[in-house]
């Protein structure tokens, strides 16, 4: 078990606020308990102000992440932990459902999971990728799953990234990171 102690530079007194650098998994973890009601309800009693940050860049602008995944568990993970780093999220649970939304909406990234009901992740890749909207088929997609060895088939798959399952959060939120700002890039070139 992880104790906060491991990363505040010294004794914190009641009141004192407390800053520190936490690795991303550890934070998500420490949210989780603080969900479940332990030592966040203990440390507010006590007066303590605990100030947590992650070991990754962070996204100065508020970005929008559709989530395309069937597993409701994973899916709301995700959102979780895209949310608590301020990005807007939305979620859909097919195939279909995705090309429906960017037709709609378009988003700044797609977290798309390849094994999907009603339609694969592979083929609303391509239907994305081949959308005759420009801003449609330049949404960064980054493919999710734990089936296919995705780091040796990605140069075949209709995407820009991937992300193997299971992933980790820090993981995760350099992807994230990564294609949000290549996708800012390109539009500051077009601009």
């Amino acid at each position: 078990m992880t104790h906060l102690s491991e990363w505040v530079p010294h004794q914190p007194q009641a009141g004192d606020p407390i800053q520190a650098r936490i690795p991303g998994s550890v934070l998500y973890n420490a949210i989780g308990t603080a969900a479940r009601g332990n030592w966040m309800e203990e440390a507010h009693e006590q007066g303590t102000v605990v100030t947590m940050g992650m070991d990754h860049p962070r996204i100065d602008q508020r970005r929008h992440i559709l989530v395309v995944e069937d597993d409701l568990i994973i899916a709301d993970l995700i959102d979780q932990i895209l949310r608590f780093e301020h990005f807007d999220v939305s979620h859909v649970v097919d195939g279909q459902s995705a090309v429906n939304f960017v037709e709609e909406t378009v988003p700044d990234l797609i977290l798309m999971d390849l094994m999907l009901p009603v339609m694969s992740g592979i083929e609303a890749s391509r239907i994305i990728k081949s959308n005759v909207r420009g801003e449609v088929a330049q949404i960064p997609i980054v493919a999710m799953s734990a089936g296919v060895n995705l780091r040796a088939a990605a140069g075949e798959l209709p995407v820009d990234g991937v992300l193997a399952k299971p992933f980790d959060i820090d993981e995760l939120l350099a992807t994230v990171g990564i294609h949000v700002r290549a996708a800012d890039e390109r539009a500051a070139n077009q601009a």
